[in-house]
């Protein structure tokens, strides 16, 4: 028996199939932008999205695409990818992506197992499509023109008589293959993974519930290859279902420079991305000739790691109200260091403790507090910031309890934050440079 999984859809409706979700998707902002390329030089709304596919749709109909047929598919990251995967999955169909490096001899191997009579690819890989000897009914050719193809302006402009595209999708159901992965065959011939629309919506369920919250306001990236299942379902698919805006990246190293222009919310890499864009950042301080930007970069990523070193099950977990407090701290930092313009060494550290009676650089006042480090620079704002963060952790305000005789368990100095819990009392010290600082005091 097979448990009915079904994807609540921002619309308030229930989905089941990738083209159900399409359809509904389009309907809430149909004048969004759903794709667009890097610089914003092509870009289709969800109207426009929605038109393409209906027309596409139609042509392939005519071509003899139908339902349970396998459609290949050969393109860099572009909007039309997604054009023509969504147009065959709205005719039941079940298109497949090939690796772009793919030899000729591989993709013979994924034509003779899929048993797809049309192809559609770019002028770029039309000879290694060609070079696999397998005779195919059609070549369509998103750009260009070549001798035996077709352009993807013929195919919609001639589309099947009679064709009904609404009862072509609304006749789908979950059970039906929406794609074939090829796996990688390191243990033999690939593989042809079959994936259902139940597989799949079981898929962005488990991350628009978990990792991937998503929506109409989000912004991501689609640069990875989509024969590979982490981009068909995390870019491709997640943009269908959650109305996601897409920026395709045709190559995958120019990820990096594509992603101030992109601007996304959510990003998926697998771990060697990363340690590309890594070694990038790493490559570009080494070259930084600004001081205090290359500190404020060093500064972060310290923060970034000190984060990590303390995630659950590596160390005992700090408490919440101290985390409050430098999340504060560190949150007016930045600002605080870009606005005084702070003087730094090589290293990173303060030249002068920054007395404002020697330094002209830093205003005079209690708003603002210069220690060793950035991580400790803070104004005014941040103790908003603080109280705030404590606010929400769950913390109070207690009176001064020397105004009541003795102090009671769990109580606070005047004026400060301690947690309910009895067991974290909060004491007051001067430290070395005659600052008072407020800290919690370990767990008993």
């Amino acid at each position: 028996m097979t448990t009915d999984i079904g994807y609540a859809h921002a619309s308030g409706k229930t989905v089941h199939t990738i083209p159900e979700a399409f359809q509904e998707t389009l309907t809430l902002r149909p004048g969004q932008v759903a794709l667009r390329t890097v610089g914003g030089t092509r870009q289709f709304t969800w109207r426009e999205y929605g038109e393409r596919v209906r027309s596409i749709a139609a042509g392939l109909a005519a071509l003899g695409v139908g339902r349970g047929d396998a459609v290949g598919i050969m393109l860099t990251n572009r909007p039309e990818f997604n054009l023509v995967d969504t147009a065959a999955l709205h005719l039941g169909a079940t298109p497949f992506s090939i690796y772009n490096t793919s030899s000729p001899e591989q993709i013979a191997h994924l034509f003779t197992n899929a048993e797809n009579a049309v192809v559609i690819t770019e002028p770029a890989f039309l000879d290694v499509v060609r070079g696999a000897g397998v005779e195919l009914e059609h070549i369509v050719l998103v750009e260009g023109s070549a001798a035996g193809t077709l352009t993807l302006a013929e195919v919609e402009a001639a589309p099947l008589a009679d064709f009904d595209f609404d009862a072509a999708w609304q006749a789908v159901q979950p059970d039906d293959v929406a794609t074939l992965i090829y796996t990688s065959g390191t243990t033999g011939p690939s593989k042809g993974v079959e994936l259902t629309h139940r597989n799949v919506v079981a898929q962005i369920v488990g991350l628009v519930e978990g990792p991937l919250t998503v929506g109409l306001d989000d912004r991501s990236v689609s640069y990875l290859p989509a024969a590979h299942v982490a981009d068909r379902i995390s870019g491709h698919c997640a943009n269908l279902f959650t109305g996601v805006q897409m920026t395709c990246v045709p190559d995958p190293r120019e990820i990096a420079a594509a992603l101030p222009d992109a601007r996304p919310t959510a990003f998926f890499g697998v771990p060697r991305v990363w340690q590309k864009i890594k070694a990038g950042i790493d490559a570009k301080l080494a070259t930084e000739a600004s001081p205090v930007k290359k500190a404020l970069a060093n500064w972060a990523i310290g923060v970034g790691a000190q984060a990590r070193a303390r995630r659950p099950g590596r160390h005992r977990p700090r408490c919440p109200a101290r985390c409050a407090a430098q999340a504060g701290r560190r949150a007016g930092a930045v600002e605080a260091a870009a606005r005084v313009g702070l003087r730094r060494t090589a290293g990173g550290c303060l030249r002068r403790r920054g007395d404002p009676a020697r330094d002209p650089g830093i205003p005079a006042g209690p708003g603002l507090h210069r220690h060793r480090g950035v991580g400790h620079v803070r104004d005014q704002r941040c103790r908003h910031l603080h109280a705030a963060g404590q606010a929400q952790a769950g913390y109070r305000r207690h009176p001064d309890p020397r105004a009541r005789g003795a102090p009671g368990r769990g109580r606070g100095a005047a004026g400060t934050w301690c947690h309910r819990h009895p067991r974290l009392p909060q004491d007051a010290r001067e430290d070395r440079r005659g600052h008072r600082r407020r800290r919690l005091a370990a767990h008993r």
